[in-house]
């Protein structure tokens, strides 16, 4: 074999190799384009059945796509973990999430309105100068499989008592305003002795002391499924 040709054979395997990589990579491409128009109806579908609505209502903001990660469980050992689609959507001038889980598509489209049902229960039921509370979507979810409730469950005002009470210790946070506060860790103590007594809750509610109401945001990391949460913008004050 000539040299010449060596070198025929070697750009034409070459060439070979990279049309192959170059498919692979059009073919992954358009499957995810595929797995990702599914993913969108499936969830739409969701939507306009448990909100009696119709798709084009729906207004698709941005998506993560669906992938794996290495999560760590033990020192030095890793599992892999799926994580599935997660939209943003805007819906009578809201914005949400919508995800999907072991157990179906979920959503935090009444995320507003469960933290403003709540802050009033706790005002008319515990103290009126409880202001606001932290909410994440994992309360909502929490809420909904404590309960062994269908996400299509619409949540209702009659709700707030026994959503309180579905809280972990970990996100249990209240928080309230009043101008005569002076950093009294006896007043703190008043306020969960009169929480824990009206609430009869499996958690011990923590309070701070802030100037303002919390405010909702959006998490978009990758390696987690998207989420909302509410909280103040500023550092809290309190213990």
């Amino acid at each position: 074999m000539t040299k010449k040709n060596k070198i025929i054979i070697i750009f034409a395997v070459l060439f070979a190799v990279v049309m192959l990589i170059l498919g692979i990579f059009l073919i992954e491409q358009h499957m995810r384009k595929t797995d990702v128009d599914s993913a969108k109806e499936q969830s739409l579908e969701y939507l306009c059945e448990k909100y009696n609505a119709n798709p084009q209502e729906f207004k698709l903001i941005k998506y993560n796509q669906a992938h794996s990660v290495q999560e760590e469980y033990e020192i030095f050992l890793t599992k892999t973990v799926w994580i599935d689609f997660s939209f943003e959507y805007e819906y009578n001038n809201r914005h949400f999430i919508v995800s999907k889980n072991k157990k179906g598509y979920y959503d935090d489209y009444q995320f507003d309105d469960i933290q403003n049902w709540c802050t009033e229960w706790l005002q008319k039921n515990v103290d009126q100068r409880i202001i606001g509370i932290y909410l994440d979507t994992e309360n909502i979810i929490n809420y909904y499989d404590k309960n062994n409730l269908d996400y299509k469950y619409i949540i209702s005002k009659d709700d707030s008592k026994q959503f309180l009470k579905c809280f972990e210790n970990d996100v249990a946070r209240f928080y309230f305003y009043d101008k005569e506060y002076t950093y009294d860790d006896m007043y703190i103590d008043k306020l969960s002795m009169k929480f824990n007594s009206t609430l009869k809750a499996d958690y011990i509610p923590s309070f701070y002391y802030v100037t303002n109401t919390p405010k909702k945001h959006f998490e978009c990391f990758k390696f987690i499924q998207w989420r909302s949460y509410a909280e103040p913008d500023y550092n809290i004050k309190g213990e």
